[in-house]
């Protein structure tokens, strides 16, 4: 079942706000240093959601990409280039950069290899994946996959920090950045 996070941009905006204040993260921090990594290339944001990031590169050229029919009709009245799309399933757009931000567990445990190859075939300069290894889940299972579910075949699952390093060194990565919450993944190409 879908979780209301996904209901609507307004609802999940709120709840990850209300969760990163609780948990003392600035998600400002760790967006900033994605938009210097990305500087001015073309962006392709796997997983959009409400597209929070476009607001850090306002100057670039962005698509969204999201399997949710709401968010997409949202951004599109925010006046945001965005398309829905199974990313798993469907061809994606090519842009200088591919991102995805803390959405690669939705693709455990046995498509995040695809994913990310899908993604590095896409971009033509590089692909920057940020993904949490201490979250809510870590605590609070139950609640956490109830909030976690976009629908589709979401397991639950998250990447531990070694998993996801394992992860980013066997695609190459060319950095590999510890924001604390989060690893973030560049590979160039």
């Amino acid at each position: 079942m879908i979780s209301p996070i996904y209901w609507h941009p307004f609802i999940y905006r709120f709840t990850m706000n209300g969760l990163f204040a609780i948990s003392n993260y600035n998600l400002k921090d760790e967006y900033t240093k994605i938009a210097d990594e990305v500087g001015t290339l073309s962006v392709v944001d796997l997983c959009c959601g409400d597209c929070y990031f476009k607001k850090f590169i306002p100057n670039n050229t962005y698509i969204g990409i999201d399997f949710n029919k709401t968010f997409i009709k949202w951004a599109h009245k925010k006046g945001i280039n965005a398309e829905q799309k199974d990313v798993l399933t469907e061809n994606l757009p090519s842009a200088d950069c591919v991102l995805m931000l803390a959405s690669l567990y939705h693709f455990l445990p046995k498509n995040q290899d695809a994913i990310l190859q899908k993604m590095i075939s896409s971009a033509k300069k590089k692909v920057i994946i940020s993904e949490p290894v201490h979250n809510l889940h870590s605590s609070s299972k139950s609640v956490a996959n109830f909030f976690s579910n976009p629908g589709g075949a979401y397991t639950g699952q998250r990447f531990s920090a070694n998993q996801l390093i394992s992860l980013y060194k066997k695609f190459n990565a060319s950095k590999i950045i510890d924001m604390g919450r989060t690893m973030i993944g560049v590979f160039e190409k």
